[in-house]
């Protein structure tokens, strides 16, 4: 029964560690959109009614989005916050849990 628990807790890790990974370049996807200015080009007042009415993100999850989009384009980005935009790549963190 251990060996299945620690396999089950392993792939848990696994599969979050992808998560994070996933998260890290939709925000970076969207920061690419943000910064090209199209949700303003679709007539959308902004980058999270954008995204609300695109891809039918709740007000806040779109605002959470636009929120990691701007920190992972942040001009003059410090050597502190790319390391971690490339631990959250990475899966070694996540917005929510700090590193």
């Amino acid at each position: 029964m251990d060996a299945w628990r620690d396999a089950v807790q392993q792939r848990l890790g696994e599969a979050l560690r992808v998560r994070a990974g996933v998260d890290e370049l939709v925000a970076r996807l969207t920061a690419s959109i943000l910064g090209r200015e199209l949700p303003r080009l679709a007539g959308a007042s902004s980058g999270r009614a954008w995204l609300m009415a695109t891809h039918r993100m709740s007000a806040p999850e779109a605002a959470r989005l636009v929120t990691q989009a701007n920190a992972c384009t942040a001009e003059g980005l410090d050597g502190r916050a790319e390391t971690t935009r490339r631990a959250w790549a990475t899966g070694d963190v996540t917005p929510n849990r700090p590193s």
